[in-house]
């Protein structure tokens, strides 16, 4: 199997966004012509945004493209979750939970090797301050050695991958 990159509702969202500095990166993870990988993303992705239909035509502008993509059910992250509930205790004592716990159970439950995400929460819950995102921070630490996956910001994913424009 190709790698698999998970990504967060964010990107989806920030693709959109033409103000927002991640949302040139996000088009180019989103560009079926560059796509490299298996998508993943999770069913709760559906469900807590207003971007539904979006994601219905990406799913299907893929098939189409020979890209696969993985929906992860909020059923399979839950069952998942219950594997690794050490870990959750860990990132709970860090401030990280909720909806962001249930993307990375997802991630998890596909072996997924990258979480793309804008999500301070994967980096440092406590570091709400400021406009950057840390470089490293204990969250990412935790997942990056317990689950092996790396979480990245959008634009260090596709560069990454090298599809990001100029």
């Amino acid at each position: 199997m190709s790698e698999v990159a998970f990504y967060d509702t964010c990107v989806f969202i920030l693709s959109l966004n033409e103000s927002h500095r991640e949302c040139l990166a996000c088009q180019a993870l989103l560009d079926v012509a560059l796509i490299k990988w298996v998508i993943a993303f999770g069913e709760i992705s559906k469900s807590e945004s207003t971007i539904s239909e979006f994601l219905d035509s990406f799913e299907v502008t893929c098939a189409q493209n020979g890209v696969n993509v993985i929906s992860v059910s909020s059923r399979q992250a839950d069952k998942f979750a219950k594997s690794i509930q050490g870990l959750k205790k860990k990132l709970r004592l860090l401030g990280f939970g909720g909806r962001d716990w249930k993307q990375l159970s997802g991630a998890a439950s596909v072996k997924a090797t990258t979480l793309i995400t804008d999500d301070r929460d994967f980096w440092d819950p406590a570091s709400k301050r400021g406009h950057t995102h840390p470089q490293d921070g204990p969250v990412r630490r935790i997942i990056k050695a317990e689950c092996k996956i790396d979480v990245e910001l959008p634009s260090t994913g596709a560069t990454k991958w090298n599809i990001l424009r100029s």
